[in-house]
C-alpha cells in the first residue's frame, strides 16, 4: 500500500496501528490530487485482490481493507512540540476521511469518498455510486457519501447492479419501505455480495416497525465513529 501511495505521488503521513494515512497535494501543490488519490485507492484494492489469491493458496487468513477519501482545506506542516513533531495534515477534511474509512464496515464497501472528492473527480474516468446522506458523529451538517466502484471503462460490468440499487434507494427516499425492501432484495438475489443493498434492506426492515418522523429529510444519523 505504501508503494502505491508513492507511485501516485502521495505523501505518507504515518502508520496508525494497521492503518496507512496518506495525502495528496502537499508538500507540492497538484491540481489533480483528488484524481491521484482515487487511482491509488483502486490500485490498492487490485493489489489486495492479488494478495488474497496468494494467501488463499498458502492457506493463510484472508485480510481485507477499507479506504476513506475526502478533499478539502487542511493545515499541513510540522506539528507537535519541541520534544517531538512530525509532518502531517490536520483539520475537518482530514477527520471526515477517517470517518469515511470506518463507514466501510457499515455499508460493506471498500472505498468511500466525500462529496468534495466526488465533485472534482467525477469526470476523470471513475464510476461512483451515490450511497447515502449521513450526519457523522460530532457534525451537524449532513454530507453525501459515494462509493468509488471502478474505472469508468468497467461501467458495463456494474451498470445493471448500480441502476437496480438506485431504483431501490429512490423508493427508500420516498418512504416506501416495503416496496424499497423488495427492490433491495431483488438486488441481493442477483448480487448477494452487494453490501449497501444489504444495509438498506435492514434499514427498511427497521423503518417498517419504527419509521422516522414526518419531517424526515433522508439523512441517516451515524451514532458511532
Amino acid at each position: 500500500m505504501t508503494r502505491i501511495v508513492f507511485d501516485t505521488q502521495g505523501t505518507l503521513d504515518k502508520y496508525i496501528g494497521d492503518a496507512v494515512m496518506a495525502f495528496w497535494g502537499a508538500p507540492f501543490e497538484e491540481e489533480d490530487h483528488a484524481v491521484r488519490a482515487c487511482h491509488a485507492a483502486l490500485a490498492m484494492m487490485q493489489r489486495v485482490a492479488e494478495l488474497r489469491e496468494e494467501w488463499r493458496a498458502a492457506g493463510s487468513p484472508l485480510l481485507d481493507i477499507g479506504i476513506g477519501l475526502n478533499t478539502g482545506t487542511a493545515s499541513v506542516g510540522n506539528m507537535g512540540s519541541q520534544l517531538r513533531y512530525g509532518y502531517t495534515a490536520m483539520g475537518d477534511a482530514v477527520n471526515l476521511s477517517s470517518r469515511l474509512e470506518g463507514l466501510n464496515k457499515e455499508y460493506r464497501t471498500h472505498i468511500l469518498v466525500g462529496s468534495t472528492t466526488f465533485e472534482v473527480a467525477r469526470d476523470a474516468g471513475f464510476l461512483f455510486r451515490e450511497l447515502d446522506l449521513i450526519r457523522v458523529q460530532g457534525k451537524l451538517q449532513p454530507v453525501t457519501i459515494y462509493e468509488l466502484v471502478a474505472l469508468r471503462a468497467a461501467a458495463v460490468e456494474h451498470e445493471e447492479r448500480l441502476n437496480a440499487f438506485a431504483r431501490a434507494r429512490a423508493g427508500y427516499l420516498r418512504r416506501e419501505w416495503l416496496e424499497a425492501q423488495k427492490l433491495f432484495q431483488e438486488v441481493l438475489d442477483r448480487w448477494p455480495d452487494d453490501g449497501p443493498a444489504r444495509t438498506y434492506w435492514k434499514r427498511c426492515q427497521d423503518y417498517l416497525f419504527d419509521a422516522p418522523n414526518e419531517n424526515w429529510d433522508g439523512v441517516f444519523v451515524m451514532t458511532h465513529k
